[in-house]
């Protein structure tokens, strides 16, 4: 498809996919003061895992989810 060429209508239905992803891990060597992301400085190993699971089952959920 050209730049500025308009979309059938059938593509206008469904939802759209993403062409990125962010995924935000919040543990960072240390906090910048222009940065309004949640984020914990070091790395706390109490939090490491329950973070990466959380993330995974995000990411497994919008998978399974047909989108």
């Amino acid at each position: 498809m050209k730049s500025g060429e308009e979309r059938p209508a059938e593509d206008l239905a469904g939802p759209f996919l993403p062409s990125h992803l962010y995924v935000h891990v919040p543990f960072c060597r240390s906090k910048c003061d222009y940065c309004d992301f949640y984020s914990i400085s070091g790395r706390p190993d109490d939090l490491v895992e329950p973070v990466f699971r959380g993330i995974r089952s995000q990411l497994v959920g919008w998978s399974n989810s047909g989108l």
